[in-house]
């Protein structure tokens, strides 16, 4: 009975955390404010503090933070019973980024002399795996635990993968890919 009133609770206070990151990106959006800006800023600080490399920062905690409404308002149209909605919710935004913003920074990089558009291996390879797991644990149509799981493993593996990497991955000498 305890432990069902704490898993109440719990679901609770992960609805209401959803609902105030998707309220916060509302806000954000009717008023012209750049709130993600702001975020980023403050995580570039954070990651010195706490000893990251900034590497690691932009490609895990940037992330998560930049898609932190998109994250939120899938889990709540998930915890409602809408689990098509929330998954098409979340591989959306990462098609976005896949199909539109990769292709612009790319343009974009052609006419601009100083920026350098390289991806190192440990990006390609975590693509790549992303693919793949992604691809197998949808493949059927269905969802599950286990499913989700797997997802979650293969996310904590990626990042890993980039905090090993570091800074130590780019050398002058080395080129990119």
């Amino acid at each position: 009975d305890a432990i069902q009133r704490h898993e109440t609770t719990l679901r609770r206070r992960v609805v209401r955390c959803a609902e105030c990151l998707a309220g916060i990106d509302l806000e954000c959006q009717r008023t012209g404010t750049d709130a993600r800006a702001i975020m980023v800023g403050s995580l570039e600080v954070f990651a010195e503090e706490a000893g990251m490399s900034e590497f690691f920062a932009a490609a895990v905690i940037v992330a998560i933070v930049g898609n932190a409404a998109e994250h939120g308002g899938a889990v709540v149209v998930a915890y409602r019973g809408k689990i098509t909605l929330a998954a098409e919710i979340a591989l959306a935004s990462a098609a976005q980024v896949a199909v539109f913003l990769i292709p612009a920074v790319t343009l974009i990089a052609l006419l601009i002399d100083p920026l350098a558009l390289g991806f190192r291996v440990v990006e390609i390879g975590a693509l790549a795996f992303a693919l793949v797991v992604t691809a197998i644990t949808l493949w059927g149509g269905v969802s599950s635990r286990l499913r989700g799981a797997i997802l979650l493993v293969a996310y904590v593996l990626a990042a890993t993968a980039f905090w090993i990497a570091g800074e130590h991955e780019r050398h002058d000498a080395s080129p990119n890919v």
